[in-house]
């Protein structure tokens, strides 16, 4: 637990006034306005032009820290201490995610759809069909042959994914027919792997968009992997309207086997066609049948479909939140279990404590979350140094001043949030320096530059293939990279660190990102899928060479993989690095399991312990030297 627990007092003190209903209507309307059609103005049913839009105006009262504006660290030009380099096609990834269409060919696209022109109510209706694809775009990073490098599995649209082997000095082969992948799924989203049978070997699950369920790859290490979604019960299938994104990874009730999380965001004028949601916790059956899964999602507490705690009765029932991106199943509170937090959209975030017996309770009304007005990527770390998680998030950067017409809602700009312990947060924005990301997607705080701080990246973009908003075009936005400094403060590097139009990395539509060693030279490089475009691979190459520890764990009373194992390296100085197997990034993107620590110019020996989550049982490694991958294994 944090030492800044004792500062708690009422649990209830920062929790915001909930988005109220009328705020997501119009929050609902603007995601398509900002898709490109103008929705200044009202339409009548038969299309005309009526009276000018309200613009919501949202004031969450939201416990934040906060400095004035010349103290914040919000200038992309200030110098960077690494540098990017896109290497994607030198190094044998070639594939394109998908060919952008517009209705009416559209993936929800009726037939008879018209397609984008004037503001017309039937324009508006048909363009809207083409929200969840214009928001895709998966990669997965997992040792699948167990060779010890980090192999990437891309999702597709109209197309089977894509699967590339890694042969260790980060060049790629293209190894889907092989492996037996190259039927499908046609129109793949999220994507994560997980050992679900503890055999050794990772399996992939993926989820989809306009299919009529999701698919899982399971991997028994010889050779073609076999699709058995069906029989393991993680299909999800049924003939509702689906569109599947983040898949994650746990163990809710440490018993040894890997649970699964799934997320769906589907457009708001289809809630009323959804009675149910494709955003579930399924529980592992475990030794009884190794890989075969129970949805326990009333069970536990986790329904994604009702209104959230902090919004009261305010939901209209036709507006239902569907509009879940990334989840995370993580210890946030220090006890040993994992909970689970829901980046949603719409003010929807979702925070689930676990409750040690197969159940979660819903906390959300007393933290801050739902200041955030778009929450998508997400990730965790110590950035403070404090020993706990911290919470970012992703979200759109609406914060430039915008009169009507055009104006349809503010928005919250992304969002750092401190972890107090005793289960309160406080939000660092703009403090920190991360707020505006423009349109915010996949995102991981990681230590770029190997100095022993968290840094942070995130990828952004939206195009929605039409004219642009008249408020703002978010197409081919650039991508932010930041420094921090081991406070939770951190100092926008993106221009020296060759992101933007004038720089060495092509502007792209980002969504899902992943971290991960891909040459095995000790330092994290950043692996983005567009969607619509061939995918961007940044080596990240430090201004000055730093020392560095990679710690892959493995299990045995606690899983194979350990999902949720704390590793905690300690200096000789008594400086203490900490961080989760399995909790970096969420959305539509899954990192590499081993943890990671950059010790920068410290030659010293440093200390490892793990904590293992089924026993608690610590395990410590003295005397370790630096830059070398360690293996750190469970008794029993």
């Amino acid at each position: 637990m944090s030492e800044r627990s004792e500062r708690s007092g009422d649990p209830a003190a920062g929790a915001p006034r909930p988005f109220s209903a009328r705020f997501r209507i119009a929050a609902a309307v603007a995601c398509v306005a900002l898709m490109g059609v103008v929705l200044a103005t009202r339409l009548g049913d038969d299309g005309d032009e009526k009276d000018t839009a309200t613009v919501a105006e949202v004031e969450p009262d939201v416990d934040v820290a906060t400095t004035p504006e010349s103290e914040s660290s919000a200038d992309p030009s200030a110098p960077s201490p690494f540098t990017f380099e896109e290497v994607a096609a030198e190094i044998g990834i070639t594939h394109t995610q998908g060919d952008p269409v517009l209705p009416p060919e559209c993936l929800f696209s009726e037939p008879g759809d018209p397609p984008p022109r004037e503001a017309s109510r039937e324009a508006i209706e048909a363009l809207a069909a083409c929200q969840e694809e214009r928001s895709a775009g998966g990669v997965a990073a997992g040792d699948f042959d167990g060779d010890g490098d980090a192999d990437l599995y891309f999702t597709r649209l109209r197309a089977p994914g894509v699967l590339y082997a890694n042969d260790g000095s980060g060049r790629f082969t293209d190894v889907t027919e092989e492996h037996g992948l190259d039927q499908g799924p046609m129109n793949g989203n999220g994507a994560g792997w997980a050992d679900l049978e503890n055999d050794g070997f990772p399996d992939l699950y993926v989820t989809t968009i306009a299919d009529d369920r999701f698919h899982l790859f399971m991997n028994d290490g010889s050779g073609p992997f076999t699709e058995e979604a069906v029989a393991r019960n993680v299909a999800l299938a049924d003939d509702e309207p689906r569109a599947g994104f983040t898949v994650s990874f746990g163990d809710i009730d440490n018993d040894g086997w890997t649970d699964i999380h799934t997320t769906e965001w589907t457009a708001p004028h289809r809630y009323g066609e959804a009675p149910s949601s494709h955003a579930r916790l399924l529980r592992n059956r475990g030794a009884a049948e190794p890989g075969v899964f129970d949805d326990v999602t009333e069970a536990a507490g986790v329904v994604l479909t009702d209104t959230p705690d902090n919004r009261g009765d305010e939901t209209p029932a036709d507006m239902v939140p569907r509009d879940a991106f990334g989840s995370t199943l993580v210890d946030l509170d220090g006890d040993g279990w994992q909970d689970l937090l829901v980046a949603s959209d719409f003010g929807t975030v979702r925070m689930f404590w676990n409750d040690a017996d197969g159940t979660f309770t819903e906390g959300t009304a007393d933290t801050p979350f739902a200041s955030v007005s778009n929450a998508m990527g997400s990730t965790f770390g110590d950035v403070d140094g404090d020993g706990d998680l911290d919470w970012f998030t992703t979200s759109i950067g609406f914060l430039d001043t915008c009169e009507p017409p055009g104006c349809v809602s503010e928005h919250s700009g992304s969002k750092l949030f401190r972890n107090d312990g005793g289960r309160r947060f406080t939000e660092l924005t703009p403090a920190a320096g991360v707020v505006d990301v423009e349109w915010g997607w996949g995102t991981a705080l990681a230590d770029l530059d190997v100095d022993g701080n968290l840094d942070l990246v995130a990828t952004n973009g939206y195009d929605p293939g039409v004219p642009p908003s008249p408020s703002k075009d978010f197409a081919g936005t650039t991508d932010h990279a930041w420094v921090g400094d081991g406070t939770g403060s951190f100092t926008d590097v993106s221009t020296d660190a060759g992101l933007g139009p004038d720089g060495p990395v092509p502007d792209g539509d980002g969504k899902g990102l992943a971290v991960a060693d891909l040459d095995g030279d000790g330092v994290l490089d950043v692996v983005i899928a567009d969607t619509g475009a061939p995918p961007r691979v940044l080596l990240t190459r430090p201004r000055q060479a730093g020392h560095w520890l990679r710690i892959a764990v493995r299990g045995s009373t606690s899983g194979r993989e350990a999902l949720g194992a704390v590793v905690t390296v300690t200096s000789a100085g008594g400086r203490r690095q900490v961080r989760h197997i399995g909790v970096a990034t969420h959305f539509l993107g899954q990192s590499e399991l081993p943890a990671h620590v950059g010790l920068g110019q410290d030659t010293d020996p440093v200390e490892v312990t793990v904590r293992f989550p089924a026993t608690g049982e610590e395990v410590v490694v003295p005397g370790v030297e630096a830059d070398q991958t360690i293996e750190v294994a469970e008794p029993g």
